[in-house]
């Protein structure tokens, strides 16, 4: 633990402010980093290419595979509204009943 003997109020707020504006600038370089935004001088060790590709490789992945599962939802849900609306072996029965009808007997009295 931080020795505290001897230090001020102030001293402690000053500690305080230090921490506080190394976290903000911390936080705004990790932001700037991942959004491809570094300054022209800023170094960072080799993998970082690899690992903006690797997650630009995944984002395009995971675009596909969503249009994968759209597309399959799709098909999902068209086979299921045309199951339950259509009977085709019903129509085709009352198809052929009408054919065993005589012809007068559908006129209208």
């Amino acid at each position: 633990m931080h020795d505290t003997e001897g230090e001020t109020i102030e001293d402690v707020r000053r500690q305080r402010d230090e921490a506080i504006a190394w976290i903000e600038d911390y936080k705004t370089d990790h932001l700037a980093v991942v959004r491809g935004q570094c300054a022209g001088d800023e170094r960072h060790c080799s993998c970082v290419p690899h690992l903006r590709n690797a997650l630009d490789e995944l984002g395009i992945q995971l675009a596909a595979l969503q249009e994968r599962l759209r597309l399959a939802m799709a098909v999902v849900e068209a086979s299921r509204i045309a199951a339950s609306a259509v009977d085709l072996p019903a129509i085709d029965r009352a198809l052929a009943a009408l054919d065993e009808v005589p012809g007068d007997a559908l006129e209208r009295p």
